[in-house]
């Protein structure tokens, strides 16, 4: 389907919503490093990961060309930005100087007069001081900053390209800038990890005094160094019960030092550093599009998506998108990421956003078969599901040992028993 055709589809599909609100997401495929837990990037080949400063300079070219294709389009169907998201990869891989060029092409062809939350990612041996500054030039107010842990055993383990003492002067160079939002991103349960390590690793990050820490729990991704180590007992991954452990030692340390779990991963000193592009797309709050080799968007009801393994084509043609599919019963496997992020969050999966989100009724979906299996499969893996008559929520706080309890039973069936 070419740009004039998606366009006008969803144009129709919005043409009654009086207010379209907009997440512009920005994927930057580049990683000084492959880590070997990362499963976001374990399809990508090492050469085009590490691309050298040519290659990033074309692509942040491509990524131009299609934000500034696609933007006038979705500006006359109504949208209005309210979040900017840069993620990868690493997005600081690029050179200081393509920010503000990026920047430029956003605010020719996106009205972002609605702003309220810009946020990139970024690790330890990218942040610099000069591209700290650009960032700070092009308004990015909130950073994230991909420590995953402070024991230096564990990042040589995960393949990290930094140091834990580069960890801790990057965290303390971004608060010293004008940027107030700092977020640390942990990791809980890596293989071998003890109570103890972590603890540590908890406790460095609670000194450091960041507005928000993020703790996502490991995932043995088959195909990516680690999970390989594990299986063939190079390593020892950590039991169901240890990774529970784990993450609720999280939730005690933070909790104590004043930080408020307000959906699974995520903890916040005060409501304002909330990660506001991160609940937009848990809780269903309106459209995403994706740029770049890699984005994925939710739009006018379909789901686009450009593979990040093509990056050479991506490069070559970056105006269209690789797959185009409407939401629809006959692929049911397309709400399950719907699903299982909402009930990560307070609000649970609310009726009425879904049906914007995907275009079909609550009640029309909850005729599929395949998902009444989905949620019979949520509820043996341990969750309360609370029915009513707007959406369906969680009942309890403990939804982080059923994610955790499907985690490992996906990837291993023996090593849970289902109720």
């Amino acid at each position: 389907m070419n740009s004039e055709a998606l366009l006008s589809e969803i144009s129709a599909r919005r043409k009654n919503v009086p207010e379209k609100s907009l997440q512009i997401y920005l994927h930057i495929p580049f990683c000084t490093s492959k880590c070997h837990f990362c499963d976001w990037v374990d399809d990508i080949p090492v050469t085009q990961l590490r691309s050298g400063v040519s290659k990033r300079r074309q692509y942040v070219d491509s990524l131009r060309r299609q934000i500034e294709h696609w933007g006038p389009y979705l500006g006359e169907v109504g949208y209005k930005t309210t979040c900017i998201y840069w993620g990868g990869g690493t997005p600081t891989r690029l050179e200081a100087e393509s920010f503000p060029l990026i920047q430029q092409s956003l605010e020719s062809a996106f009205d972002l007069s609605s702003l309220s939350q810009h946020t990139l990612e970024t690790t330890p041996s990218d942040l610099t001081p000069e591209k700290l500054e650009k960032l700070e030039e092009i308004g990015v107010d909130r950073l994230s900053i991909g420590v995953q842990s402070f024991d230096p055993d564990q990042l040589r383990r995960a393949g990290r390209a930094h140091s834990a003492e580069q960890a801790v002067e990057a965290i303390r160079l971004a608060k010293r800038s004008s940027i107030e939002d700092v977020n640390i991103d942990l990791i809980s349960g890596f293989p071998e990890e003890t109570l103890a390590d972590f603890k540590r690793t908890l406790e460095i990050a609670v000194e450091l005094e960041p507005t928000h820490v993020s703790v996502y729990s490991y995932r043995a991704t088959p195909r990516t160094v680690m999970a390989v180590q594990t299986t063939r007992g190079v390593r020892h991954g950590l039991e169901l019960d240890s990774m529970i452990e784990s993450y609720e030692l999280a939730q005690d340390v933070l909790t104590q030092a004043g930080y408020r779990e307000y959906c699974f991963n995520y903890f916040a000193k005060e409501k304002k550093y909330e990660f506001e592009a991160g609940m937009y797309g848990y809780k269903l709050q309106g459209d995403i599009v994706g740029f770049g080799a890699g984005a994925e968007s939710t739009l006018g009801t379909f789901s686009l998506l450009n593979e990040d393994t093509e990056l050479d084509e991506y490069v070559e043609d970056p105006l269209g998108f690789d797959t185009v599919k409407p939401f629809s019963l006959e692929r049911p496997e397309m709400f399950f990421p719907l699903f299982g992020a909402a009930l990560m969050t307070e609000d649970g999966i609310n009726f009425k956003r879904f049906q914007y989100l995907t275009g079909l009724p609550f009640s029309e979906a909850w005729q599929s078969p395949d998902i009444k299996a989905w949620f019979q499969y949520v509820e043996n893996c341990g969750a309360k599901l609370s029915f009513e008559d707007d959406g369906i929520r969680s009942a309890d706080r403990n939804i982080h040992r059923v994610y955790l309890k499907n985690l490992v039973y996906t990837l291993n069936p023996a090593l849970v028993e289902l109720t």
